[in-house]
């Protein structure tokens, strides 16, 4: 159970986690209209202004701006819809998977380079130093196409990205839709890593406050909702979990201490024939189940907690089953991530319910009477 949490909560951090580096950030600004319509009509005008005013609110963030739109690659035998990502690469460590993704080639060295990731490059079948159009539609509203040459290839470690995105230079994206010092995002990434904590709920209202109207600012939970609402509801689901485990240990829990008090029916007829109370009995028998399930609760955490350890480096892969935690936005490899309360809840629901289960033994143990105890043997 220890380590059931320990990897369950890993999965929900990874998810956390990615969707937060997958360019949302701890708090995300865009113009009001963009998040309805994301087009290049609805950028933010006065990005470095904006920018310059956040980091005065909040001169410990790190402030990142982007321009993300949607676009066409076009080679001599595939047309793929995808996202393209005018970026500062220097400015995206610790802003974004893109900052940290181990990458095959000379990277963003100038404007008509382009990064595309792993599945991409496989499903279209170029490699570095390949030519690829971009196609898209421009602030004036007419189409553009620009050739760019396969700079590099990155591994994002989640297929769904690879295939997606897209990156080039801020300078270059800027040029081709002539939006001159804009963009269309705006990420806040905070000092805090706790992902639940509502403090970037705080910081973010205390932006809104500041900011026109016409912007958008959220927190990483309002962009997310879903997400949000099952972290939130975690714990819940981990209870549940545990009370499904608990009814299978608690069948040979039961069975176990039913055969202890029925191998010692002559004792229990002696203990009352010398006239110990029924109630003696009873708590007798409680104590010795709470005894194993202490001792049981011992040997659980420890092994639990060198699972967790030998884990915690590593990880655990989940390459083999990539398609499906993908879908969900899991990493390939989950770390497990185990908290005191977690500990605390798993060993408060053996304890509790195996001394509840222990009632049904010790009530065996008492209703046996000196008289039944000598027809027995």
């Amino acid at each position: 159970m220890v380590f059931l949490s320990a990897i369950s909560r890993g999965m929900v951090y990874s998810m956390v986690e990615n969707s937060i580096n997958n360019f949302t950030g701890h708090i995300l600004i865009r113009d009001a209209d963009f998040v309805s319509d994301p087009v290049v009509e609805n950028r933010i005008k006065d990005a470095e202004s904006i920018a310059e005013r956040v980091k005065n609110e909040l001169p410990e963030a790190k402030v990142v701006k982007r321009i993300r739109l949607n676009a066409v690659l076009n080679t001599a035998r595939n047309t793929e819809g995808v996202s393209l990502v005018g970026i500062y690469i220097n400015k995206e460590e610790d802003a974004s998977f893109i900052g940290s993704a181990p990458l095959e080639g000379s990277g963003l060295k100038n404007d008509n380079a382009i990064l595309i990731g792993r599945a991409l490059s496989e499903k279209i079948g170029l490699g570095q130093g390949k030519k690829v159009i971009i196609s898209m539609q421009s602030a004036e509203g007419e189409t553009v196409s620009r050739a760019y040459r396969i700079a590099g290839i990155y591994d994002a470690g989640q297929e769904q990205l690879e295939k997606r995105y897209v990156f080039v230079t801020y300078n270059s994206s800027e040029k081709m839709l002539s939006v001159h010092g804009d963009a269309t995002e705006i990420s806040i990434i905070l000092p805090e890593n706790d992902v639940e904590s509502d403090i970037y709920s705080a910081y973010s209202e205390e932006l809104k406050a500041v900011l026109d109207k016409k912007y958008s600012v959220m927190s990483w939970r309002e962009v997310m909702p879903a997400l949000s609402s099952y972290l939130d509801l975690f714990d819940s689901f981990m209870l549940i979990w545990y009370l499904v485990v608990f009814i299978a240990m608690g069948f040979g829990i039961v069975n176990t201490i039913l055969m202890a008090v029925y191998e010692r029916i002559r004792e229990f007829g002696l203990i009352r024939a010398l006239g110990v109370k029924w109630t003696g009995i009873f708590r007798m028998v409680v104590a010795e189940t709470s005894l194993i399930i202490l001792l049981g609760l011992a040997a659980g955490n420890i092994a639990g907690l060198l699972l967790v350890w030998y884990f915690s480096s590593g990880g655990l892969d989940l390459t083999q089953f990539a398609k499906g935690v993908e879908m969900f936005g899991v990493s390939r490899v989950v770390y497990p991530v185990l908290t005191f309360g977690d500990i605390l809840m798993t060993d408060a629901t053996v304890l509790i319910l195996g001394l509840i289960i222990s009632l049904y033994p010790a009530y065996k143990a008492c209703s046996f009477t000196p008289v039944q105890t000598m027809r027995d043997m």
